[in-house]
């Protein structure tokens, strides 16, 4: 999912997105985090393809730090302390 994919898909999706409770948490992260998962997965496919490059699946590890962080965020709306991407872009880009 590219970045203006997520945004047209997220303008649609704003009210649940943009609401409080652990399914605008689960919904709003998980398109972010499908869209970070995209950028790296097609950098590295990019990357993959140049001839003086090896070892190339290193583009991938930032996906295993994705899903660690959505994770901690999912659980940590039990304790408190889940961060909801959407409502965190937000204040980012209208304040």
């Amino acid at each position: 999912m590219h970045h203006s994919l997520l945004d047209g898909i997220q303008f649609f999706l704003l009210p649940f997105v943009l609401a409080e409770g652990l399914f605008a948490l689960l919904l709003a992260n998980t398109l972010y985090a499908a869209a970070l998962s995209w950028y790296w997965y097609i950098t590295h496919l990019g990357y993959r393809t140049l001839p003086f490059l090896s070892n190339t699946e290193v583009f991938l590890f930032p996906i295993a730090a994705i899903v660690l962080l959505y994770t901690v965020m999912i659980v940590g709306h039990f304790f408190g302390f889940g961060w909801n991407a959407a409502r965190v872009m937000t204040r980012f880009y209208f304040m």
